[in-house]
């Protein structure tokens, strides 16, 4: 490389890292309570919750934790809100365009994201869960998470915490997909949505471990089950291998659950009524997801099923029986466990 071509460089190496320092002072935040204006390198005092707006309204800085924070700057073309501070216990969040990003030794970052574009960011530290639980349901009340990613090398003690806020935020807006789950930092890249798929498996085989042949009325176990649904013509036929399919989950190696399944030491005895289980459940699913005029013709079905004395029938059979399904007149079916 030449004398001309370094000096060449030298310069457009400056006018690069002068065009940055132009772009992160060229915006400023402004308090929603106070209409105070923040500019870059300025001190930030929160004595009590407080939000900001960028100064292109483009985004939300909220300060849950007390104490004294700089503001380093907001640049319009890079969209990292730059906060410095020295506390200890931090929770401040950014909703919109910009992610916020502290300057600050163990901090956590956790980025969702929503079907409908929402994005929330949440750095933490030393900080209560239920306050971060609470954030992320509220903003995410009536939007379907996609994705959760965390932005740190290693998922802390709250990642059950996050992925109850994920099955709740499924019941709410009657999705019932596994959101996309990954661990991006500069060490790390990779995707862990498997961890819902444990953490899913390990609520069921506790419902069941605690069960006494009822249908349980829980919402996390009518999330669990309801997920992947698929809408089918209401034959027998159909719904033995709509049943079968779901079984495969389990007891299949390509399935969902194969193996944490698999992993656990359950009695032959048990096995059997695990499986009876996951079937009663599944079919008492299935009122959320069909109308009255289906509900007839379900019902029949299942009426059909109990007269049955076909082997392929048993399985099914031994389900409902079990479970209570079938109340005494035969004509009705306990739907109410999942719409009350």
């Amino acid at each position: 490389m030449n004398i001309t071509t370094i000096g060449m460089y030298g310069i457009a190496t400056y006018l690069y890292q002068k065009q940055r320092i132009t772009n992160i002072s060229s915006q400023h935040l402004i308090n929603l309570s106070t209409g105070e204006e923040v500019h870059s390198k300025d001190s930030i005092n929160i004595n009590s919750f407080s939000e900001f707006k960028t100064s292109d309204s483009s985004g939300i800085i909220g300060f849950y934790t007390h104490g004294e924070y700089t503001f380093i700057g907001i640049g319009k073309t890079n969209n990292k809100c730059l906060i410095k501070t020295n506390e200890k216990s931090i929770l401040i969040y950014s909703k919109g365009e910009y992610d916020v990003n502290i300057i600050s030794s163990n901090i956590k970052k956790i980025k969702i994201k929503s079907n409908n574009g929402l994005v929330l960011k949440i750095c933490y530290n030393n900080y209560p869960i239920n306050k971060i639980t609470d954030i992320i349901s509220d903003y995410f009340k009536n939007n379907k998470i996609v994705e959760i990613i965390n932005l740190t090398d290693n998922l802390d003690e709250n990642w059950n915490d996050i992925l109850s806020i994920s099955l709740n935020n499924s019941i709410n807006n009657n999705n019932f997909t596994n959101p996309d789950i990954k661990i991006i930092s500069k060490k790390n890249n990779m995707d862990i949505t498997e961890i819902s798929n444990k953490y899913n498996f390990q609520i069921i085989l506790d419902s069941f471990r605690k069960n006494k042949y009822e249908i349980i009325d829980d919402s996390n176990i009518i999330s669990i089950i309801s997920q992947h649904y698929e809408k089918f013509d209401l034959t027998k036929s159909n719904l033995l291998i709509w049943i079968m399919k779901y079984i495969e989950t389990f007891t299949l190696s390509h399935g969902t659950f194969f193996k944490y399944y698999q992993e656990e030491i359950l009695l032959n005895d048990e096995k059997e009524s695990f499986i009876n289980f996951i079937i009663a459940h599944k079919i008492a699913s299935l009122f959320l997801k069909i109308d009255s005029n289906e509900e007839i013709i379900f019902t029949n079905i299942l009426n059909e099923i109990i007269d049955s004395i076909d082997y392929t029938d048993i399985i099914i059979k031994n389900a409902i029986t079990k479970f209570g399904l079938v109340k005494e007149n035969r004509n009705n079916y306990y739907s109410y466990y999942y719409y009350n």
